[in-house]
């Protein structure tokens, strides 16, 4: 199998090749402007010029392509339709990493719902989910708010120990309820879903929804953290969450215990 990560150097992208590699997959990448921390082949672009990229498709013949590239603009829209034309057309399978936020403004919270959002981030997510056909053997992969470590930039959640650390507070609201997950676990998920070709909509979860205040109130405590540092901020409208009737891809992992022992996160425990 050969697999085309875009945005191979990105948070998503990165772990989802160490995990894809390490069952035997062909990986390639491409990236904008920062090249990946490990060796791959593949191809640098930028999305408002993806000629460079089409070109590559077209002579690597990637059996699927995934889609974890970050950004909000038009040339991102515009290369994400391209993209699901080429795989209505049978040049490739297309994944497509979305999110919670696609469903802010949905009653419903599970994979049949449709895709109804407030934010700018979640109405970008629910237009580009309307484009992919799903019933044509396409996978669309909404998660909710992961957590972990990154090669070469600042997380969720190293910016709240760093914060932390500083001896700054930290406002969340206390109606806010999020699934969370690992880096580590989402990208062992999604591998599992494009190893053994699914399609249509798939929920990779965490063990929750957990209230997002009292997570970060036990993240903090669990780093030696003071938990009046995580404090209750301003009110949403709507909570930021899945649900999922297929429990085979969600995930159970101890999430604050994984965060506390991984080695990239111990220079953020306490010393007090």
């Amino acid at each position: 199998m050969k697999v085309l990560i875009l945005g191979i150097s990105g948070w998503i992208g990165s772990s989802l090749h160490t995990r894809l590699q390490t069952k035997g997959v062909d990986v390639a990448g491409s990236w904008c402007h920062t090249m990946p921390p490990h060796p791959v082949k593949g191809v640098q672009f930028n999305q408002m010029m993806p000629e460079p990229l089409y070109k590559f498709i077209k002579i690597w013949q990637p059996d699927v392509v995934v889609n974890a590239l970050e950004g909000l603009t038009d040339d991102a829209f515009r290369l994400h339709a391209q993209l699901c034309k080429s795989a209505d057309e049978g040049a490739f399978k297309y994944v497509y990493v979305s999110t919670a936020a696609s469903l802010e403004r949905s009653a419903d919270k599970t994979e049949k719902a449709e895709a109804k959002a407030k934010s700018r981030y979640g109405q970008f997510k629910a237009s580009c989910e309307k484009l992919l056909n799903t019933k044509a053997g396409h996978l669309l992969v909404r998660t909710g708010s992961c957590h972990g470590v990154a090669p070469h930039k600042n997380t969720r959640t190293t910016d709240f120990l760093s914060y932390l650390q500083a001896g700054e507070a930290l406002y969340f609201p206390d109606n806010l309820t999020q699934n969370h997950i690992s880096i580590d676990d989402f990208s062992l998920e999604l591998s599992k879903l494009i190893i053994e070709n699914a399609s249509g909509i798939k929920h990779i979860l965490g063990a929750g929804p957990e209230n997002e205040l009292l997570f970060r109130r036990r993240l903090a405590k669990a780093f030696g953290y003071d938990e009046q540092l995580v404090q209750c901020g301003q009110k949403l409208e709507k909570d930021i969450h899945l649900d999922s009737a297929d429990t085979e891809n969600t995930a159970t992992n101890n999430l604050i215990d994984e965060l506390v022992n991984m080695p990239a996160l111990q220079e953020y425990i306490c010393k007090k």
